[in-house]
């Protein structure tokens, strides 16, 4: 499929063990939203919501779907990889949720029901949306908490030495 990662080959006898896929120079979805901030965004999530519905036809969780394992290929293409934490249901529904030992992921990505040990498609279409506001709203969200930091920064620092005695601050 065109927006998973291709897999060509695997190495458990190497040191360390090591797995081969198609090279993505643009790297992750981060990276490249860092570098190419004006890239039209659309196409970029729907990439992802296409590879998401064909591993759910497949009956295979991610459970891992972030930003940071999302490739971008040479022409802008989403691919998603990092399949570490994928599980295969074998005869499992789209409802289908099994109850994981060790919850592993990043929490910000992570649904209700992963957070307790429940891991199932409705959690990667939930990391999904997380990842689709972030796409969108990351670079708005920095710079508001960057223009609200500076401005915290300077107006906080001028009331806060304000009200010290000049021998607290002095001695910085």
């Amino acid at each position: 499929h065109d927006n998973i990662l291709q897999f060509y080959g695997a190495s458990v006898n190497a040191n360390p063990p090591f797995i081969v896929s198609r090279f993505m120079k643009n790297g992750s979805l981060s990276q490249y939203l860092h570098h190419h901030s004006n890239v039209p965004k659309p196409p970029l999530v729907y990439g992802i919501y296409l590879g998401m519905l064909y591993l759910h036809s497949k009956d295979i969780v991610h459970g891992d779907l972030k930003p940071v394992n999302v490739l971008i290929d040479d022409t802008g293409n989403s691919c998603i990889a990092d399949f570490g934490l994928s599980q295969i249901r074998a005869n499992a529904t789209s409802k289908a949720i099994v109850t994981v030992k060790n919850v592993m992921g990043t929490l910000r990505y992570m649904s209700p029901e992963h957070m307790k040990g429940k891991l199932g498609k409705p959690s990667d279409v939930y990391s999904f949306a997380m990842t689709t506001y972030e796409v969108f709203l990351l670079t708005i969200l920095i710079f508001i908490i960057h223009n609200f930091s500076q401005g915290l920064h300077r107006s906080s620092t001028i009331s806060l030495y304000s009200r010290c005695k000049p021998w607290i601050y002095d001695r910085r």
